[in-house]
């Protein structure tokens, strides 16, 4: 048997429904003397307190030392456990001798408290919490709505309110700014909110999954308080047969396998970037060899630059894109940073409208459309792609593919990657040069 249960054993009470004949005598045991509970309707027992006992010591669980170094919450834990069991009977009590048991335990509940040192106006406010608990637990019973009890609550009788449904949450809010001060009172209030208390949030919208997150921001406070390791979050996430749990802990295989496991990924990824960088050079000799395929001779005669610039002003003037003229051919360019996201080649879904007005100007001119896809000098850490040089070839293939879909023609694209080897602005490790650099052009060689 445990602390708690040691402490509050001898007072569980069992509620027993009213026989009819005591129906005349209801009257006078609301003015009987506190704690002058008629025999026959409120009786001590265990069988029926089994199930309050079960919850409570579930709620205990989610709050380690929370019986033995907290003498507010032992002071308490009869009204609670006498709460959960009038919320789960089935059959009203005689309603005189109930009045007269709440006052009982209230006044023994403060008669506790002043004995483990509590301080008198937590007390008070304990026994605010206390009474407004009993008073939902009642009124949520299967009789509690035409038992008349909200006529004459325990608040009403103890502290002259008569709604504690939100105010209680108001207090819990002022405490939960001196968690230090208030811890064992907000100990209290939780297993108040563990074994069923809802208050304003049983009538609230959406109040269930407000009340939970109360419950778990309030756990998470008194854990940070208390310096425990997490213990469960809820009390009722699991059922009441525990025999099956599995046993805890972390087999030094599993642990021994895992430390491998990164050893390998470690290596793989050093060696994956040291061979990058070591083909790097190769790549770019093959990307200058790709690229100079596609310019005109140095021989041949300049023709016209397509008006180019005319026809995607607007875009120009947004700044969407530039577009140059040089030895007869027409220069799109397009940031990079704008058109793919870091390390990807797929093209942003934001970005393909302006493709789309794009392709449509180059379709009123004609000539060859080569797409060449830039990157900045920062070598490409994803394991998607070996260079910078696959990567800027596969952001070229995916942008012409989308021009390629607006063309009448779409033999006219062609596309190639760059990767680090022309950069348009230098130094190309300065962060705003390689911003530059990242970027995608697309070049419309007249025919000649």
């Amino acid at each position: 048997m445990n602390e708690r249960n040691a402490a509050s054993r001898d007072d569980v009470t069992v509620l027993r429904a009213a026989p009819p004949a005591a129906a005349s005598g209801a009257g006078r045991a609301g003015h009987e003397a506190v704690g002058a509970a008629p025999a026959g309707h409120l009786e001590p027992g265990r069988s029926e307190a089994g199930r309050a006992e079960a919850e409570l010591d579930t709620a205990f669980k989610a709050l380690p030392g929370a019986v033995a170094g907290n003498g507010l919450v032992r002071a308490a834990t009869p009204l609670l456990l006498l709460a959960v069991q009038l919320r789960h009977s089935a059959q009203a009590p005689e309603l005189g001798a109930l009045r007269a048991a709440c006052g009982a335990k209230l006044q023994r509940f403060e008669g506790d408290a002043r004995q483990h040192g509590v301080d008198e106006k937590i007390a008070m406010m304990a026994r605010y919490v206390l009474c407004t608990l009993l008073d939902e637990a009642v009124l949520a019973a299967p009789w509690g709505d035409s038992s008349g009890w909200s006529q004459r609550t325990l608040l009403v009788s103890f502290h002259g309110e008569t709604y504690g449904g939100a105010k209680v949450f108001d207090l819990l809010d002022r405490l939960s700014r001196e968690p230090a001060r208030y811890l064992d009172l907000l100990e209290m209030i939780y297993l108040a909110l563990a074994l069923g208390f809802g208050g304003r949030y049983l009538v609230e919208p959406g109040g269930q999954a407000r009340l939970a997150d109360r419950l778990t921001t309030l756990h998470a406070l008194i854990r940070r308080q208390r310096d425990t390791p997490p213990s469960e979050l809820s009390p009722h996430w699991r059922g009441a047969d525990y025999r099956l749990q599995a046993q805890s802990g972390v087999s030094p295989l599993l642990v021994a396998a895992l430390a491998s496991l990164c050893m390998v990924l470690a290596t793989f990824l050093f060696l994956h970037t040291r061979l990058n960088s070591l083909s790097a050079p190769i790549s770019a000799q093959l990307a200058r060899i790709g690229f100079d395929r596609v310019r005109l001779p140095t021989a041949a005669a300049p023709a016209p630059a397509p008006d180019l610039a005319g026809l995607l002003r607007g875009e120009r003037d947004a700044g969407l894109l530039s577009v140059d003229s040089a030895d007869g051919k027409a220069t799109i360019r397009i940031a990079g940073a704008a058109m793919f996201p870091s390390a990807s080649a797929e093209v942003d879904a934001a970005q393909r409208p302006l493709l789309a007005r794009v392709a449509a100007a180059l379709d009123r001119l004609p000539g060859r459309i080569v797409v060449v896809g830039h990157t900045d000098d920062q070598p490409v850490r994803s394991l998607a792609f070996r260079d910078n040089f696959e990567l800027s070839a596969r952001r070229a293939q995916n942008v012409g593919a989308l021009l390629a879909a607006n063309l009448r023609d779409p033999r006219r694209i062609e596309h190639s990657g760059a990767g680090d080897s022309q950069p348009v602005a230098v130094p190309a490790q300065l962060p705003a040069n390689r911003a530059r650099n990242r970027r995608v052009e697309i070049v419309l060689i007249p025919e000649t």
